[in-house]
């Protein structure tokens, strides 16, 4: 929780200090970080969903989350594989976000 505090106070920091006539390619950055924090929030999610299902075994649960992961492919217009790739790039891509502020 730390970690992800100073992440956001050093993204928030640049707008602040952002010149005001500069174009929106100062906050691309920030853009990316959060785009990428959505994604694998999401794909961690559906994953946990996917273990409480395979534990519980709760009827129905089955055809729900196939159903779930279909509609969001198609809302995301991804078939299945890309949809796994776009999972693995952005759990990659936050954790290396999240390191940026290990404290080492």
């Amino acid at each position: 929780m730390k970690r992800i505090a100073i992440l956001l106070i050093l993204f928030f920091s640049t707008i602040v200090f952002a010149k005001p006539k500069s174009d929106n390619g100062d906050l691309k950055g920030l853009q990316e970080l959060m785009i990428t924090s959505k994604f694998a929030g999401m794909c961690g999610t559906i994953k946990q969903m996917a273990t409480f299902q395979e534990s519980t075994k709760m009827p129905g649960g089955d055809e729900f989350l196939q159903r779930f992961l279909t509609t969001e492919q198609a809302r995301l217009g991804m078939n299945p594989q890309e949809f796994l790739e776009a999972c693995q790039k952005s759990i990659s891509a936050y954790t290396n976000y999240y390191n940026l502020t290990s404290d080492k």
